[in-house]
């Protein structure tokens, strides 16, 4: 299956207030929804957006986990097919069978990612969904630094 590429999933004034918070209280490469505070109300609604709006237009897919990441300049990453890890309170089931990128930044050269023998462009506010067990997936060498948001998701058996 093709990857599936929605521009202006996200505005540009939410990727940027994002992309802000990240910088503000950035500790590491990413931060896990999860670690957010209760009481940053508007970090949360937007990572709830993010979370609904995939699950209401892709009404076969569950949230489990998510991230805000942070590439640094020269990061990559191999091409791969994600699997499922054990269950806990921080990753759901831990099943991971899609993935949803939306791009926070686009002021940037290379880091592409990289969906078989595709190569997606970051583009602001640009979500792309695609199934992440069964496709080899990646992110060639980012110049200069990228900002996403990600999201892995368990696909509803009916």
């Amino acid at each position: 299956m093709l990857p599936i590429i929605k521009d202006n999933f996200l505005t540009m004034d939410e990727c940027d207030f994002i992309s802000s918070y990240y910088k503000k209280y950035q500790d590491s490469t990413y931060i896990r929804f999860l670690d957010i505070p209760f009481y940053h109300f508007r970090i949360r609604s937007l990572i709830k957006k993010f979370i609904r709006n995939i699950e209401k237009d892709f009404s076969f897919l569950m949230f489990n986990y998510g991230q805000i990441v942070h590439w640094s300049v020269g990061s990559y990453l191999n091409l791969h097919k994600d699997h499922d890890i054990p269950p806990s309170n921080s990753v759901g089931s831990g099943v991971v069978d899609w993935t949803g990128v939306c791009y926070l930044n686009d002021n940037f050269d290379g880091g592409q990612t990289v969906i078989g023998d595709d190569k997606i462009e970051a583009k602001k506010g640009r979500l792309v969904l695609f199934n992440s067990k069964n496709n080899l997936h990646g992110v060639n060498k980012v110049c200069g630094n990228r900002y996403t948001i990600i999201g892995w998701f368990e696909e509803i058996k009916k």
